[in-house]
């Protein structure tokens, strides 16, 4: 485990010298203990008190004042124990590692962030060019195609190696390995002579939700894939703390609706404007988010569905935006942020960010979107125009305080501390597997 961040404004502990508690109401001592800790910011707990790993990678040296009730740290100095544990995070061949291209580019530059500070050395492997974050010494490796990352890969001397839904890559250099996938089967770009039941029989297989998990499980009965639920950006959770926007509560004005999803065939564009040509013609105005990555030209199925979008006065078409802050201001200058999938998501991210800001959200019932949308927003069949165009009616009279208590949950389940810490505690049981550790 490594520096502590300065945005932290308080770790609670929870065992102290060896795991017992100390009698003495104040003590100093410098001790090597891997600790249980808690992220405070703004009030808000980011996380809960899972442990940490216990190996040498989150390990620290401690000169800390302790008050035992409540056990709080007065004054800490930390430094690193010397840590051998290197880990190797690739991403796909589809993007780059750039927060602006997509989700799981996203993730995997969080968890790299995360798993730094506690203590782990990491290497990323990107397509492209990689985007190199604001903090950390990540090293960064970029191939060109698969030969190509399998001689980084054997070069880079890592003791386990991270991949994002691509399980059939099997290079040389990846020895104890962790498979997450991030959707289901047919984004994994699998062939038909890939003997991908050997490689997840050897593998620790996580998915980012438990409809995931299942399918996983249910296509390769050998991987015995578990839940990684991934994290939102830290501000979306620090704009839980923030006032929430109005409710329209029955106004005269019209539901202003968000589709700020991919623009592809299978983000349910085409049915909720069906849902709204059908049921809420004169009630509704629309924004279609022009969302064309990890594309950077228009292909014929992004000119058909914006072509559509088009067609309709009730649209507004607005470019993708990249800066998180305008996004949260973008999700708040809506009643409601739809994302209607005809095909199942791994989870879904933008439910999760519009909840966070306090803005009501509907969603279809596939796949792991069902964990992203908490009650009283709701899920709805695939194809009934009736049922997305009720629930969008009904996500407008979502109270200001169920709009603030689900911002609050969000807030609590889905941080990158949270999700990292889950991360390192797959790695560590990955290495004690393998006789690593």
């Amino acid at each position: 485990m490594a520096q502590i961040p300065h945005t932290w404004a308080e770790l609670h502990i929870f065992g102290a010298l060896g795991g017992t508690r100390t009698p003495n109401p104040l003590i100093r001592s410098q001790m090597l203990y891997p600790l249980s800790y808690e992220r405070k910011r703004r009030g808000h707990s980011t996380g809960d008190a899972a442990p940490l790993p216990t190996s040498r990678s989150s390990q620290m040296c401690i000169d800390v004042q302790l008050r035992q009730e409540p056990a709080t740290i007065i004054s800490f100095d930390m430094h690193r124990d010397s840590c051998d544990v290197r880990i190797g995070i690739v991403g796909t061949d589809l993007a780059p590692l750039n927060p602006g291209v997509g989700a799981l580019e996203k993730l995997c530059l969080g968890w790299a962030e995360e798993l730094e500070l506690m203590g782990f050395q990491i290497s990323l492997f990107s397509v492209g060019s990689p985007y190199k974050p604001l903090i950390g010494n990540q090293e960064f490796h970029v191939f060109v195609d698969q030969n190509d990352l399998h001689a980084k890969l054997s070069s880079a001397n890592l003791d386990a190696v991270i991949v994002n839904n691509r399980p059939s890559w099997n290079a040389a250099g990846i020895n104890s390995r962790i498979n997450i996938f991030h959707n289901y089967p047919d984004a994994w770009l699998v062939e038909p002579d890939d003997n991908l039941t050997l490689i997840l029989s050897k593998s620790r297989n996580l998915a980012v939700s438990a409809a995931l998990a299942e399918q996983v499980n249910r296509v390769y009965p050998t991987a015995r894939a578990s839940i990684l639920y991934p994290f939102i950006e830290r501000p979306f959770i620090e704009a839980s703390n923030d006032a929430i926007p109005e409710t329209l509560n029955g106004s005269h004005h019209k539901i202003r609706v968000l589709f700020p999803n991919r623009t592809l065939e299978k983000k349910g564009l085409r049915f909720l404007i069906a849902a709204i040509d059908t049921h809420l013609l004169d009630e509704t105005s629309l924004t279609v988010v022009r969302n064309i990555s990890p594309w950077t030209a228009e292909t014929a199925e992004h000119r058909s569905l914006l072509d559509l979008a088009r067609s309709r006065p009730y649209v507004t078409i607005k470019e993708k935006v990249l800066n998180t802050k305008e996004l949260i201001e973008l999700y708040r200058a809506h009643d409601v942020i739809v994302t209607p999938s005809v095909q199942p998501e791994g989870l879904g991210l933008i439910p999760l960010e519009a909840q966070a800001t306090g803005v009501p959200v509907v969603a279809s019932d596939l796949g792991g979107l069902t964990e992203s949308v908490f009650p009283p927003n709701l899920t709805v069949p695939v194809g009934s125009t009736s049922e997305l165009a009720k629930a969008i009616a009904s996500a407008t009279k979502i109270s200001n305080a169920e709009r603030e208590s689900l911002a609050s949950l969000i807030a609590g389940r889905f941080s990158r501390a949270q999700s990292a810490r889950a991360l390192a505690a797959e790695i560590e049981a990955l290495l004690h597997s393998d006789g690593l550790r």
